[in-house]
């Protein structure tokens, strides 16, 4: 971990102060290396040109510095979640954010044991918040002035720049942490010890062995299932003993691993670790019990070690077969009823299954409109013309959004296109979709006396607010407000707005109305 200094030491002073800190506490903050920035956590990714210059500075070869990180010692336990906050290592971040709620844990009781007081690595990764040593919980606050540990807060260089700040010294009060009393005894036998490096294997079974790594991954995951809303109202019904647990991890401002306080991230992982006990049969046990399936885990899946994949593929991929359509309509009927929501997912879990044929084919989104929808959608554009506005230019948006969908519609061209035709152009195109016009399709034959009655009204507002003339020919027809391209959010408003009373399923698009 990081010690800071105000600035470079002598070199006189340099071979005393190496012997006074043994280099313990791997590479110091401050001062930087010559041109770099202190954009990045160089615990987590050093840089070339750092250890290079810490080497050359203070005699300690590079390959033992990158072993003092947390990158060299714990390997890639250091990667990202989907949001991009650290999984595995509590963050220093770096950042000029006040009041800061927590800073990096430590134990008291080994600081005030240590001849040179200094942070451990393993301290940093959030799955382990307890002292294996002592059997107590970490801390991460001063216990005086409840400030965030220093090394949370280095971006307040000018508290270091006058005086030396040791790792156990408050950077607030200068309270010395050591004389911090113990924190809470713990008893947890079922978390593995902190010190395990990555690349270190722990039996799960006499016939499963897997790596540090990749068990803390799976223990990630699983950690995931308490503090997920959908998935956590779950087990809180279906595991009694666990709901004020899950009310206490949900009434958090945070709710990444990382950043909840110590003692609930050491309840939440003692719960999780217990889990893998007794490998498969506990946890295959609990999600079955709280119908947990293979699709709470699928924000994580890309990032799933291979066993804990099997064991999701073998064990949570609930797959039920025989449902009817009769009973997905049913279930639909049932959600109406008791005012709920009625989606894929609700009526999934009234069934008890996550994967049915028949739940799509009642639910699932729709890509083409029958005959009577497309003529409801002509009736509703109509309408939407049709509406008085305070302003000529509204109803003049208005038409032109309905005759570009309409144009669409009819001649199979993208919106966007029509949108940039110029007046010869359009009179063609509607020329020859009247030639090749079928009038046995009832809905091309009523698109077409739309687009004509629309036309006309549209051709009036054009001439009471710009005077035609032989050059309009040829530059764009539709315009926008003030004489700008016509907006791709208009046209999409007005098809959502056409479409409102048609089936939520059919999909938001005009290609749901090809003729």
């Amino acid at each position: 971990m990081f010690l800071i200094t105000p600035r470079p030491l002598p070199e006189e002073s340099l071979s005393s102060w190496r012997q006074r800190l043994g280099m313990a506490n791997g590479f110091r903050l401050f001062p930087l290396a010559p041109g770099e920035l202190r954009r990045s956590d160089p615990d987590v990714a050093p840089s070339d040109s750092t250890l290079e210059w810490i080497s050359k500075t203070h005699g300690v070869t590079v390959e033992k510095l990158s072993q003092m990180t947390a990158s060299g010692k714990f390997g890639t336990t250091q990667g990202k979640s989907v949001r991009g906050s650290r999984r595995w290592i509590v963050s220093m971040q770096y950042s000029r954010i006040k009041n800061r709620r927590f800073g990096l844990p430590y134990c008291p009781v080994c600081l005030l044991e240590d001849a040179t007081p200094y942070f451990r690595l393993h301290w940093r990764r959030s799955l382990h918040s307890h002292c294996a040593r002592h059997g107590v919980l970490y801390k991460d606050v001063c216990f005086k002035c409840g400030t965030a540990t220093w090394p949370g807060l280095c971006v307040s260089s000018s508290a270091y720049q006058t005086s030396w700040s040791a790792p156990h010294t408050c950077c607030t009060c200068g309270v010395d942490l050591r004389d911090a009393p113990p924190g809470e005894k713990v008893d947890a036998p079922q978390h593995i010890p902190s010190t395990l490096a990555a690349d270190e294997f722990i039996s799960l079974s006499k016939e499963l062995a897997v790596s540090a790594k990749s068990y803390g991954d799976a223990v990630w995951m699983v950690c995931q299932i308490f503090l997920r809303v959908r998935s956590a109202r779950l087990v809180a019904l279906h595991h009694d003993n666990l709901a004020p647990l899950i009310s206490e991890l949900h009434s958090q401002p945070s709710r990444s691993v990382v950043e909840l306080p110590i003692r609930l991230r050491h309840m939440l992982t003692t719960e999780v670790h217990s889990l893998f006990v007794q490998w498969p049969r506990r946890l295959a046990d609990f999600c079955a019990a709280a119908r947990i399936s293979a699709e709470h885990f699928s924000q994580d899946r890309k990032d799933c070690p291979g066993w804990f994949e099997d064991f999701v593929r073998e064990h949570l991929c609930i797959q039920i077969r025989g449902i009817s359509v009769d009973q997905v309509v049913t279930a639909c009927e049932s959600l109406n009823d008791a005012g709920l929501p009625v989606s894929k997912a609700s009526v999934s879990r009234l069934l008890g299954f996550s994967y049915s044929n028949a739940i799509d084919s009642v639910l699932g989104q729709r890509s083409r409109a029958t005959l009577a929808e497309t003529m409801q959608f002509f009736d509703e554009l109509l309408s939407w013309t049709e509406v008085a506005q305070i302003r000529r230019s509204s109803t003049e948006i208005r038409l032109r959004d309905a005759l570009i969908l309409l144009l669409s519609i009819s001649g199979g061209v993208p919106a966007f296109e029509i949108a940039t035709w110029s007046k010869s152009k359009y009179v063609v195109a509607v020329e020859a979709a009247k030639g090749l016009a079928d009038v046995h399709n009832v809905a091309a034959v009523r698109c077409l006396v739309l687009i004509e009655q629309l036309l006309g009204r549209y051709e009036r507002f054009r001439r009471l607010g710009r005077p035609g003339s032989d050059e309009e020919n040829e530059s764009e027809y539709f315009v926008g407000f003030r004489g700008t391209s016509v907006p791709q959010r208009s046209l999409q408003r007005t098809i959502s707005i056409a479409m409102t009373p048609l089936d939520p399923r059919l999909v938001r698009s005009i290609s749901a109305f090809k003729l």
